[in-house]
């Protein structure tokens, strides 16, 4: 079954309800209560949109990007060296990426990241975290195909990210 959200710059976002429960899963709806911008909205009241938000139309973009070189070049997945048992897979997986790719964010967006919790460098390395941790995991399993967290923190992230030491993550 497919669900939408009305979204002011991209229409309509559609999604599936794999998607559906990693959107309504609590570490990304706590991305509602996240200043895209800090501040900002202090000195331009318009500027109120959420990380949530973002996530949503990264998800969007990505996907489009995606479709359009897919549709343009059909061996563009296998030049970049995306080999999966399906183009529906590789899709999944980008989508999924770009929806969590800023799981990690603090409160008030880059402003207090050196307030995260110790071994935390970064909302990127708490990302990975979140990816990795018994909030998230559990949720991308639930697929007909299982996701490797690599593949998603690769693309959350960036292909450089290295496994992380020590994946566990305590949410409080």
């Amino acid at each position: 079954m497919w669900h939408e959200v009305r979204d002011p710059v991209h229409n309509f976002i559609l999604f599936d309800d794999f998607e559906k429960r990693l959107i309504d899963s609590e570490p990304v709806q706590r991305l509602k209560h996240v200043k895209q911008l800090g501040l900002t909205c202090e000195v331009y009241p318009g500027a109120t949109h959420s990380r949530f938000e973002h996530s949503l139309g990264t998800m969007e973009l990505a996907t489009q990007a995606f479709d359009t070189i897919v549709r343009k070049n059909p061996d563009a997945l296998k030049k970049l060296g995306w080999s999966g048992p399906d183009e529906s897979v590789s899709r999944q997986v980008l989508r999924i990426g770009a929806l969590l790719h800023d799981i990690g964010h603090a409160p008030f967006s880059h402003a207090p990241e050196q307030l995260l919790p110790p071994g935390y460098k970064s909302h990127e390395s708490f990302s990975e975290a979140f990816i990795r941790s018994n909030c998230v995991m559990p949720l991308l399993q639930r697929r007909t195909f299982t996701f490797v967290p690599d593949q998603v923190v690769a693309i959350a992230l960036g292909p450089e990210r290295k496994p992380q030491e020590d994946a566990s993550l305590q949410l409080l």
